[in-house]
């Protein structure tokens, strides 16, 4: 007597692939070293370029959040009404510096600041490696 063996055919599941691949996002989430206080340091760039620009506005955040317009200490408040002040947004250039240290959160609202009053032609001033080394 022969036995009949029946063979199912398998399939592929994409609901167990969904499951697998939302598993492996959780496991990511969970495990990833997230730092919220926004430090960060700011490159030093190995490839820029010496370019002249006509002086207009020099502004400068140092390692403390403090800020420098054009070498004199300024607020965010005192700044925006120094801004509005300005008879040519649109072509004023901006030299924006900062500090290697300073917290991202402070020249994120300056460079907000300056996009919120129409400015929008900003040179961000880097500094080149000596000899290869950034530090």
């Amino acid at each position: 007597m022969k036995i009949k063996l029946y063979h199912r055919k398998r399939s592929f599941s994409p609901v167990a692939m969904a499951d697998i691949a939302f598993l492996l996002l959780i496991f990511l989430i969970l495990t990833t070293n997230a730092n919220n206080n926004g430090n960060i340091k700011l490159p030093f760039f190995k490839y820029s370029q010496k370019v002249s620009y006509p002086k207009k506005i020099i502004v400068a955040v140092k390692e403390d959040g403090s800020i420098l317009l054009d070498s004199k200490p300024f607020n965010l408040k005192n700044m925006s009404i120094f801004l509005d002040t300005l008879p040519d947004k649109k072509n004023t250039i901006v030299r924006f510096i900062a500090d290697r240290n300073t917290d991202y959160s402070n020249v994120d609202k300056v460079l907000s600041l300056l996009k919120d009053k129409d400015i929008l032609k900003i040179v961000l001033v880097t500094k080149e490696p000596v000899n290869g080394k950034t530090k």
